[in-house]
């Protein structure tokens, strides 16, 4: 329906120009109240709209089935968020500043490690204190990354403290570990450093 002046007025549906598709609740041609966005690539965005932006809880699904659970502020991520995947394996955990990573987030893989740190501006984990922690959730490689990708580390155990955040001990004596590419003509050039994960099993 529209208003006297021909704008969405209560529950209605529009379809812009860019075939993204919106049904939702509008007061004078503006967004207000719950909503959901179709884009065109097959992605959604839902949560509550205020004066044409979203506000507070929304939940943005991807084309592949992945979702995100964060807090808006002004249509931007703003605040605490979760990803999942296809399958609804949890992959990033952390906070958002105008839509992009920021501060200590976990990004989570399907070998059931993660990458914990500090994401850089451009939401990348790197930084001098990073750590990839193991499946068994205590061991840990502490150091080095760039884009989360292992520069060199040394083992190190998880350790939380009362107010719950991660700390790392490093273990005494470790070798220092490095990103190993293994290549066509060579599996490894460190070949007698053991994995600390596989050496516990």
């Amino acid at each position: 329906p529209l208003d006297e002046d021909g704008q969405p007025y209560g529950l209605c549906t529009v379809t812009y120009s860019s075939s993204d598709r919106f049904e939702g609740h509008f007061t004078h041609g503006e967004k207000n109240g719950k909503g959901k966005f179709f884009f065109f690539d097959g992605s959604t965005l839902e949560g509550f709209y205020v004066d044409d932006t979203l506000q507070g809880q929304g939940v943005y699904t991807y084309e592949d089935g992945g979702v995100l659970y964060g807090t808006y502020v002004d249509g931007e991520l703003n605040g605490p968020a979760q990803e999942f995947d296809g399958e609804g394996h949890l992959v990033f955990k952390g906070q958002y500043k105008d839509n992009n990573r920021c501060g200590e987030c976990w990004v989570y893989y399907p070998d059931r490690g993660c990458v914990f740190g500090e994401v850089n501006e451009d939401g990348e984990m790197t930084g001098e204190s990073v750590a990839y922690i193991y499946p068994d959730g205590h061991t840990a490689l502490y150091g080095s990354f760039v884009d989360g990708e292992l520069i060199k580390a040394r083992l190190a155990t998880l350790i939380s403290n009362e107010s719950g955040r991660p700390r790392f001990e490093i273990t005494p004596n470790s070798p220092m570990y490095s990103y190993d590419k293994s290549t066509s003509t060579c599996i490894a050039t460190h070949t007698l450093l053991p994995d600390p994960y596989e050496s516990q099993r």
